[in-house]
């Protein structure tokens, strides 16, 4: 303030020495006086603040504040030092004459201006204090981050990286699959004959979940172009379908009906035009009436029967079929139809017998079709054959030993029925000595299992070309006593009983391959049927795409990681159809069928279009994963 002052009055004194102010007179109204001389200027008013413009130097006093922690009293030493002139150190000198002590404000001001000075202050703050309290805070203010809109739609973080879980070799057949009473309806149409589906269904629609049958069924026998199309659309590569034995010869042997010839061969020749390999089976539960009137399986007639109507089959269309299915699902056609009678014929007065006299009868029919085909027709039809198996996963109920031995011999009973005596020569040793214990425990002469003769056993053994199965669920078993079973049963041979229903139970095939592949030197293997149920018409079936998804999962894991040769994945069913005693109640389709409607409507479901992408391109995924992902299993062909 100071130097402001003395420039002032020297600018004055500049000008009043050169005469440039005129100064009115005394008595004009606008009279100012002039300033007094220089030597009459009163000096500046003291300052005892430092101001922004060159304050006079003031020496800051020794003891400016309070010590905060006052420091301790002690004893003068008896012999002082002499008293030093500066009792502390000073920066610059002394003023001649000490301002006299101020206590210091309890409060200091963060800024030691209070009063307006001459000189422009700094800019004023952008915003208010944050604390109206004259005590300042212990910490700075923490000021929130600035306000940032935010995009109306915005960015997603990145998906996670996809998991791919491989590509199927370029010989790895997809197909589906479909019965004849299951789909094709026609009920006595074109000189068809009766079937014991029709004459079981018709004499007891209580058994039947919705008292439904099929004899309309999805209208397979009239919608031949339409369902060959939808085969084509689904890109899959085989077709398993059944002939119906009642529909070609009425009444079981005899006289052929030629309507059903040309169906059957107007059905395969489309497949082929389509290139879509047709698999038939020449038998699924339709056996013309006439012949179970007869004694069916029961009758030891029934190998000859069988014979003869697959050398119709072989004759008449096997200049167009490669792969041959002599019984789908054997246990199911003995067990359930001739042991508890839950299943056509529903012969169930003899359980723990009859199913056994059927099981035999069967194995000496495949036997010698299988034969009939390997001397008659494989050198020019160039063709195979095989039994598919229906091969359920047993798994302990508990990690006891019981349980564990039970589910083995479960498996043995279930699978190694039919499939020991075709791959290895004659039936399982365990079943042989728990029918023969337990028969004797019920005081019978003989075991109830029939016993093949030593010819017998090698006529069956290695009656196959390839190893067809169905895998459809899985079972938590848990060992029984043999005490208990005093009743003849397939249960109580198999000492064990079923405690849980693993109906999600995916992993379950892999351990069924495996274990063929461990019991039957590791064949090459065909999965004929597998499905997923629902009990709605929905179409939006996200969860049959996911079961789908587990089941190739784990049939890759089972190629890849344990060796297991499979060559072919088979969907049931492409359709919806007749289920056995649930009628239409459950759908396993691709595609729903107005069953109401007269023109049996098709329309796809979201799987369908899942099921396209595998049958295309291998893959499980959808989308396919980058080529860079790919593992190829080689060159070689695994059958």
């Amino acid at each position: 303030m100071g130097f402001c002052l003395q420039a002032f009055i020297a600018l004055v004194l500049v000008q009043a020495s050169c005469g440039q102010h005129d100064y009115p007179p005394p008595h004009h109204p606008h009279y100012v006086p002039p300033p007094p001389p220089p030597h009459h200027i009163p000096p500046p008013h003291p300052e005892p603040y430092p101001q922004p413009c060159s304050p006079p130097h003031v020496e800051p006093h020794p003891h400016p504040y309070p010590h905060p922690h006052p420091v301790p009293h002690v004893e003068p030493h008896p012999h002082p030092y002499p008293p030093h002139p500066e009792p502390y150190p000073q920066h610059c000198p002394a003023p001649p004459h000490p301002e006299p002590h101020v206590e210091p404000h309890p409060h200091p001001l963060p800024h030691p201006e209070p009063y307006p000075q001459p000189c422009p202050p700094p800019h004023p703050p952008s915003h208010p204090p944050p604390y109206p309290h004259p005590h300042p805070p212990p910490h700075p203010p923490i000021h929130p981050p600035p306000y940032v809109p935010q995009h109306p739609h915005p960015i997603p973080p990145p998906p996670p990286p996809p998991v791919y879980h491989g590509i199927f070799p370029q010989h790895f057949s997809f197909g589906v699959s479909n019965g004849a009473y299951d789909h094709e309806g026609g009920y006595l149409q074109d000189g068809a004959g009766e079937s014991i589906y029709d004459r079981w269904i018709h004499n007891n629609p209580h058994l039947i979940l919705d008292g439904s049958n099929g004899d309309v069924s999805a209208d397979g026998y009239n919608h031949l172009e339409e369902d060959v199309e939808i085969l084509n659309n689904l890109t899959v590569r085989h077709y398993v379908f059944s002939l119906s034995w009642a529909r070609i010869i009425p009444t079981g042997c005899g006289d052929v009906n030629k309507a059903a010839i040309k169906h059957y061969q107007r059905q395969i020749e489309l497949l082929r035009e389509n290139q879509i390999e047709p698999i038939v089976v020449l038998y699924n539960g339709d056996l013309p009436q006439a012949l179970q009137d007869q004694g069916g399986f029961l009758s030891d007639q029934f190998p000859r029967w069988f014979t003869e109507y697959a050398n119709v089959a072989f004759e008449c269309f096997g200049g167009s079929v490669q792969y041959w299915i002599t019984f789908d699902d054997p246990f199911g056609h003995c067990h359930e139809g001739y042991g508890e009678g839950t299943l056509p014929p529903g012969v169930g007065d003899n359980p723990g017998v009859n199913e056994y006299i059927c099981g035999h009868h069967l194995l000496k029919a495949h036997a010698d079709v299988y034969h009939l085909y390997d001397d008659s027709y494989r050198y020019i039809q160039k063709g195979k054959v095989s039994m598919a198996i229906y091969s359920p996963w047993f798994e302990p109920a508990t990690d006891c030993q019981t349980d564990i031995e039970a589910a083995e011999t479960r498996l043995q009973f279930h699978i190694g029925w039919f499939a020991h005596p075709i791959y290895v020569g004659d039936y399982p040793k365990v079943m042989i000595q728990r029918i023969s214990q337990l028969s004797e425990l019920q005081g019978l002469c003989e075991s109830r299992l029939p016993v093949f003769t030593r010819k017998e056993i090698e006529w069956i053994k290695d009656t196959h070309d390839f190893f067809a199965l169905t895998y459809f669920i899985g079972y938590h078993v848990s060992a029984v006593s043999d005490e208990s079973c005093l009743s003849p049963s397939l249960n109580g041979d198999a000492g064990s009983e079923i405690v849980t229903i693993k109906g999600d139970d995916t992993w379950g095939i892999r351990k069924v391959v495996v274990w063929v592949k461990q019991q039957y030197l590791n064949p090459s293997i065909f999965i004929l049927n597998n499905g997923f149920v629902l009990a709605d018409r929905s179409l939006e079936d996200y969860s049959r795409i996911d079961y789908i998804k587990k089941i190739l999962i784990h049939i890759y894991d089972a190629m890849t990681k344990d060796d297991v040769r499979i060559y072919a994945y088979t969907y049931y069913s492409y359709i919806d159809g007749f289920v056995r005693t649930f009628g239409y109640t459950i759908k396993f389709g691709f595609y729903d069928v107005e069953f109401d409607c007269p023109a049996k409507t098709r329309t796809a479901r979201i799987s369908a279009d899942y099921y396209r992408h595998v049958c295309k391109y291998g893959c499980i995924d959808d989308p396919c994963p980058p080529r860079h992902h790919h593992e190829y299993f080689g060159e070689h062909v695994v059958y």
